[in-house]
């Protein structure tokens, strides 16, 4: 079998996206019977502070034709100054609308100049040579680029991936209007559908299957669990806006005040693109005196920290139109075994990680379910304390079952199995 996989994140991209078709074209090209794997992306060689995942590197050797577009100039220093104004920019309830808008233009302007970027590349490949294509979103080029290949070779199976749904609570107005007219327009020719997880809204799928492919973790990507002679809470990741860490504050304080805890031996440190957010709420705490900021740190240093870890945060939302289950670093926290806390800012009750998080050792704060599941907490970040203190270290019992599923060689195997049978359909 032969595939081209079309994505915006792909190895060495320092990005939690790029872990998705890394992994799960290493563990295809490794295990099952695929003759080759080529990837389309940007050239991303020439943006300001691209960083390489040193965890990815090795993979590179299970992909053979890596194709790349050069993204246009100016759509390369927008990027960069996008990131930088995102640093300190206002959240969306007190920004003027215009800008909102000014912005959804030129990601308009984007998606056609980028769309553009990959003509000259697209006509010197041939595309006979596969069986499969696959657009991976978001962005949006992967699956326009896709719609135009497949409607030009027919024969081809065109899979759209759905990493993110298209609209997101987030978005802007005209963001939202934009991304309903990529939805209504761009997928029609798709042969199949992939969604991280079952609650994805993918608006329309023209009757056309749709498959649940969740994200994972690599097994091969496992630390050695280790000592450590403080007690660490670590936080490894994104924190976004709608998201709140305050009731987890709240418990370290009670306990600190009421003598369960002591503040002498516990560090609280974060790892990632935040720092500022998270920082923040600390500050909002009062929480400075036990707080690191490693910031943005490489892969492999994330999941070490995670490996000496006594507690490992997660923050996330959801609502009744944008429904999250499991966060793509959460996976790294059920590879790690190490007792993790979710904090779930959500109008919903009983939502998945409340469900399933015993199945992980770990606990799940609910916003709505307030008064049930902060005491819950208390408990939890008690005992782990407790557990530390009387003997180094912690451990929780985890239903491997449960988080074997999630193993990248095992999802790869599902993927497989799709393909061979919708392509062995097509022959009959």
């Amino acid at each position: 079998m032969k595939v081209l996989i079309l994505t915006e994140y792909i190895v060495p991209d320092f990005a939690v996206a790029s872990i998705r078709w890394t992994k799960l074209g290493k563990y295809l090209k490794k295990k099952h019977a695929f003759d080759q794997i080529d990837v389309l992306t940007t050239d991303k060689s020439s943006f300001l502070e691209q960083k390489a995942d040193s965890t990815l590197g090795n993979d590179r050797q299970y992909f053979d034709g890596m194709y790349l577009a050069e993204c246009p100039f100016w759509v390369k220093w927008r990027r960069i100054l996008w990131a930088q104004i995102r640093k300190w920019k206002k959240p969306p309830e007190k920004r003027h609308k215009s800008i909102d808008t000014l912005r959804s233009s030129i990601l308009s302007q984007e998606d056609q100049r980028i769309c553009s970027s990959f003509e000259s590349v697209i006509s010197r490949m041939d595309f006979t040579q596969y069986d499969v294509v696959i657009s991976s979103y978001g962005p949006i080029w992967p699956v326009i680029i896709g719609s135009r290949i497949r409607e030009v070779n027919p024969s081809l199976l065109w899979v759209v991936d759905f990493r993110d749904q298209w609209l997101r609570d987030f978005d802007p107005k005209v963001e939202r209007e934009r991304k309903l007219y990529w939805a209504r327009t761009s997928t029609r020719q798709a042969d199949l559908f992939f969604q991280v997880n079952d609650q994805l809204d993918l608006i329309e799928t023209w009757g056309k299957p749709v498959l649940t492919i969740p994200n994972g973790f690599d097994p091969e990507d496992r630390q050695e669990i280790q000592t450590a002679d403080r007690f660490i809470i670590a936080y490894t990741g994104t924190l976004y806006r709608t998201d709140d860490l305050q009731p987890f504050f709240q418990v370290l304080k009670d306990l600190g005040r009421s003598g369960e805890l002591d503040f002498r031996d516990v560090s609280l440190v974060y790892a990632g693109n935040n720092s500022g957010s998270f920082g923040e709420e600390v500050r909002q705490a009062g929480l400075e005196e036990i707080y690191t900021d490693l910031g943005l740190v490489d892969r492999k240093e994330s999941l070490q920290l995670q490996a000496r870890s006594s507690i490992l945060l997660m923050a996330g939302w959801t609502s009744e139109s944008d429904v999250v289950e499991w966060s793509g670093k959460m996976y790294e926290y059920m590879m790690a075994a190490r007792p993790v806390v979710y904090m779930m800012n959500t109008t919903i009750p009983w939502t998945l990680p409340a469900r399933d998080m015993h199945k992980l050792g770990g606990v799940c704060y609910e916003s709505c379910r307030h008064e049930e599941t902060l005491p819950e907490l208390r408990e939890y970040v008690r005992k782990m304390y407790r557990m530390w203190k009387d003997t180094g270290q912690v451990q929780v019992e985890q239903d491997q079952n449960y988080i074997d599923q999630y193993r990248y060689d095992v999802i790869a195997g599902q993927v497989y199995d799709v393909l061979r049978r919708e392509l062995d359909r097509r022959k009959s």
